[in-house]
């Protein structure tokens, strides 16, 4: 009898064990969650400029957590800056990609080559050299002392891939993606949907985990591409999809109004609106009295007030004013709106019959509602602007080729200073081309922005005469920084959680 008593006393402690290690593991809530997003995924390589997509799939050696946040590691489990240009990092030993693929130093160093190859990933290209110092150690050097906030950056943007699968992938991954992060990819279809599912064999434990990308709250995300900002609106309300922060900005009070369905987030944008005249041997643009006709004929206040129905808000800098070194003060150093102006700066450079001046830029947030606003604000100073929204991929190749454009336009976000933009931009440093990203040589200002970067001689002085420089000359012409309304089905999702580069992060929403 005590026997057979003590075999069933066992089998309920078992059947007990059991069910609680189910209850631990399973998940109760939603099993997907849909995002409307306007960016068009036509490539899901590692070497793109990151989108939402890469901080699911694949992972760099840090990163912010939140936007402005505190710098951690990700892949990297520790570094230390060995002189002025070196720093030294060291992996985990336990990363594996999607394929089971063992990532070691090697595989650092060979993700960092091949970026530099195909040169998408501009932030990168402050690296002189990427040197493999042991298994799990790589070494990296500077072509120059590094920036304020150089470090944190280039470790923030280039995804770590396995050398082996990378080299399998027929097309660079384009659409065949393996990474490390704690999703792999379910299906794609380019330029309409992209589903990523929870990885059940991440390599990085729950409880060592230190950044909000790295988490797994829900089994399937699906990124849906809808290009009007209007037909989001539907897609939301029909169910399609369960959040955005690309709703038009008319159907935002009416969910505001369904209070009991719909949750709306208001935040101060970062994501600033800037268009950049291309000053290359031949353009008109180099003529600074050209520039000063387009810039005079902007009116960025009407621009902010025609988007999102005002929220939004004039940008007079290349960063938001959130970041610690903006300087309210730079609004005074625009060329104020003034058609006749603009009409007298086009006569003076020999145009007084008009001009026709070519704007490229992605599809990304309201760009193609404000190239649209600037091609209607520019024909009465005679300044015809001809737009061209282009795919991702083929603006990012567009971007460095000269007879491509007159002026291009990008959101532009940082997550510490707004000297950190300029130099991106503007630093021949890190450009690594002997001259800006819109083909600027002038000694003056590289002078004036390595004064700034420099973490030595870095202050709100140097970095106001940096940007004044900048303004002066008509180097480039901020526009707008429209609020962010994340948009979600209250029934779903609690709270949204945001990377430290301004990104949603699906994978670490609150879930109900």
């Amino acid at each position: 009898m005590k026997k057979l008593f003590a075999l069933m006393l066992a089998a309920v402690m078992l059947l007990s064990l059991t069910v609680s290690a189910s209850a631990l593991n399973s998940k109760s809530g939603p099993d997907k969650v849909v995002l409307g997003t306007t960016t068009v995924y036509d490539t899901l390589d590692p070497f793109t400029s990151p989108q939402e997509f890469h901080c699911l799939v694949y992972e760099t050696l840090g990163g912010r957590e939140g936007f402005g946040g505190e710098f951690k590691g990700r892949l990297m489990k520790s570094w230390s800056q060995l002189d002025e240009k070196t720093y030294e990092i060291e992996l985990y030993d336990t990363i594996y990609d999607s394929a089971g693929n063992h990532i070691t130093a090697d595989d650092v160093v060979f993700s960092f080559n091949e970026a530099f190859r195909i040169g998408k990933l501009t932030k990168i290209k402050v690296v002189d050299t990427v040197e493999k110092t042991g298994d799990y150690t790589v070494k990296f050097t500077w072509k120059a002392t590094p920036v304020v906030g150089s470090f944190e950056t280039v470790m923030s943007v280039c995804d770590i891939v396995s050398q082996a699968a990378y080299e399998a992938s027929s097309n660079g991954m384009n659409t065949d993606p393996v990474g490390t992060g704690p999703y792999k990819l379910d299906s794609f279809t380019a330029g309409v949907s992209v589903t990523v599912v929870a990885r059940d064999d991440y390599w990085q434990p729950a409880e060592a985990q230190t950044l909000s990308s790295q988490k797994q709250n829900i089994k399937y995300i699906e990124l849906q591409t809808i290009s009007e900002t209007e037909q989001m609106a539907t897609a939301l309300t029909t169910g399609n999809v369960d959040m955005s922060k690309d709703v038009a900005s008319q159907n935002i009070p009416a969910f505001q109004a369904a209070s009991a369905d719909f949750t709306v987030e208001d935040n101060e944008g970062w994501y600033g609106y800037v268009m950049y005249p291309n000053l290359s041997e031949g353009s008109p643009l180099v003529d600074i009295n050209v520039r000063k006709a387009v810039f005079s004929a902007v009116y960025r206040d009407a621009i902010a007030m025609m988007i999102q129905a005002g929220a939004c808000k004039p940008l007079y800098a290349m960063g938001a004013t959130l970041l610690p070194d903006y300087n309210p003060e730079w609004a005074n150093y625009m060329l104020p709106y003034d058609v006749n102006a603009a009409k007298q700066y086009l006569a003076d450079a020999g145009y007084p019959n008009g001009i026709t001046l070519k704007l490229i830029y992605p599809p990304i947030g309201y760009l193609n509602d404000t190239a649209q606003l600037l091609q209607n604000m520019l024909a009465p100073a005679g300044i015809t602007l001809e737009i061209d929204m282009q795919q991702f991929g083929n603006y990012l190749g567009n971007e460095h080729d000269p007879s491509a454009w007159n002026f291009t336009m990008a959101p532009l976000s940082a997550s510490d200073y707004c000297v950190a933009v300029m130099g991106a931009y503007f630093d021949q440093n890190q450009t690594g081309t002997g001259a800006s990203k819109n083909f600027i040589v002038d000694a003056e200002l590289q002078a004036k922005l390595e004064e700034a970067l420099n973490p030595a001689t870095f202050s709100n002085e140097t970095v106001d005469a940096a940007w004044k420089y900048i303004a002066e000359n008509c180097y480039a012409l901020p526009l707008i920084c429209p609020d962010i309304f994340y948009v979600y089905n209250s029934a779903k999702i609690e709270s949204v959680v945001i990377s430290g580069e301004g990104m949603m992060l699906p994978n670490a929403f609150i879930y109900k």
